[in-house]
């Protein structure tokens, strides 16, 4: 009996073991694959614009850049509803559109690759409210880079970028206080006064 309870437990350990190499096989590719911070690892990443530079012109049904950001302290986001770190970034774009609109934020939010449909069934998954924009064609999205949501920018009333994120937010899971915390920064970068 005793020898039986070996061979099982061993079988059980092999079997585990042969699952567990089998799971890792199959699920860091597809990690890989569904990585949100760099579309391409073997294309560098380039920025079209960067902090200092103005808003680049483009326009939609909804929005004319940069005539929309002027006299507008704005906080801009680029995102898409397939990626993982936009997930986890887009409730700190949310928080800071209802904390701060009030004060004077205009939050603007732009699917890349993405229809109204789509963005649509998103934000009523994850519960949000703010305004959304879809960029179809990556034609929006393309002026300010080449790969790599999400993306953040800061436009402060002259329509000049005054801070940027251009891949994930680094503060980790949605908190009160993380979203608090961003908050504070875009007060800072835009010099909005508030509690």
């Amino acid at each position: 009996i005793m020898a039986h309870y070996i061979l099982h437990t061993d079988v059980v350990r092999y079997v585990s073991i042969s699952q567990m190499k089998i799971l890792i096989f199959l699920i860091f590719p597809m990690l890989a694959l569904s990585s949100c911070i760099s579309d391409d690892d073997n294309i560098e990443t380039v920025n079209h614009v960067v902090v200092g530079n103005n808003v680049p012109e483009f326009e939609t049904a909804e929005l004319k850049s940069p005539d929309d950001f002027l006299g507008n302290k704005t906080l801009l986001v680029l995102f898409t509803t397939t990626c993982d770190d936009c997930r986890r970034d887009i409730p700190f774009a949310e928080h800071a559109y209802s904390r701060l609109k009030s004060e004077g934020l205009k939050v603007v939010t732009i699917g890349r690759d993405e229809t109204t449909q789509t963005i649509n069934d998103y934000w009523n998954e994850l519960g949000l409210s703010m305004p959304f924009l879809p960029d179809t064609d990556r034609a929006i999205f393309n002026l300010f880079a080449n790969q790599t949501v999400p993306r953040f920018y800061l436009i402060d009333e002259s329509g000049t970028i005054v801070w940027m994120c251009g891949n994930n937010l680094g503060y980790g899971a949605y908190t009160q206080q993380k979203a608090d915390q961003f908050c504070s920064l875009i007060r800072e970068k835009l010099s909005i006064k508030g509690a």
